[in-house]
């Protein structure tokens, strides 16, 4: 079962409009949003194995992946995405994104996808070499254009955060174009999580991403912080986290 959270969906071209006119759109949507019925869209974040969902995130996945990186990915689960735990944002039956974790520990001790070639995570980090660390990496983080704003990806960055300390995770990883570490480092800080950046270590070239610079962040998991939404979040209706 999921819990809900409400929350309002951005214009994605308003975010180059010039100031002015950002105020202006800003006003019409706040007297919008005070004499509408209904006025943000109910979003579902469900940690699931639905096939009919899972579908539609892969196919989400590809399109986009194939429009922003012009990388080609197959509209089907891959080799990655078996043994993992995807988080899926959904209106209704109607799938718009998702993100996908993968996890490490003494019972589950394949490589990550980030480890590929020689490169090891631990040999950067000598503390996953205790017997009985676990940790992670997510990524594959997609949303629909008309979707992306609002706080949704921080909402979801929570939610795979809070999943991480469910399963025992004590750091997680993932890595990001050059263009896009700082935004992400700064969506962990509105989470009150320590994330840095690793520009001194040196990450593989991966397939099909052989034109990107990327970097690695990592963070530091906090139970402590589970269930508590961004400061600037708006409040969701069930505050309480419930996986799938």
């Amino acid at each position: 079962m999921a819990d809900r959270f409400t929350i309002p969906t951005m214009n994605h071209d308003s975010a180059t409009a010039p100031a002015s006119t950002r105020d202006m759109e800003r006003e019409e949507e706040a007297l919008r949003r005070h004499y509408s019925r209904n006025p943000y869209p109910e979003l579902t974040f469900e940690f699931t194995r639905d096939p009919g969902l899972l579908h539609q995130y892969y196919r989400i996945r590809s399109d986009e992946y194939k429009a922003v990186h012009r990388v080609h990915l197959l509209a089907t689960e891959g080799e990655e995405d078996r043994g993992s735990h995807i988080l899926v944002v959904r209106r209704d039956n109607f799938c718009v994104g998702g993100i996908r974790i993968n996890t490490r520990n003494p019972r589950k001790n394949y490589l990550l996808p980030i480890e590929i070639a020689d490169f090891r995570l631990e040999k950067h980090f000598p503390q996953l070499l205790h017997g009985q660390m676990g940790y992670c990496q997510f990524g594959a983080l997609v949303l629909l254009p008309e979707f992306r704003g609002a706080g949704i990806t921080t909402e979801l960055f929570r939610r795979v955060h809070n999943k991480a300390v469910a399963l025992n995770c004590k750091m997680m990883f993932l890595f990001a174009p050059v263009f896009m570490v700082e935004h992400y480092r700064q969506i962990f800080i509105s989470l009150r999580l320590k994330a840095t950046i690793h520009y001194e270590i040196d990450l593989p070239t991966y397939p099909n991403l052989e034109e990107f610079q990327n970097h690695l962040v990592s963070v530091v998991t906090d139970e402590s912080l589970v269930g508590k939404p961004a400061d600037f979040l708006i409040n969701s209706e069930n505050k309480s986290l419930t996986e799938a």
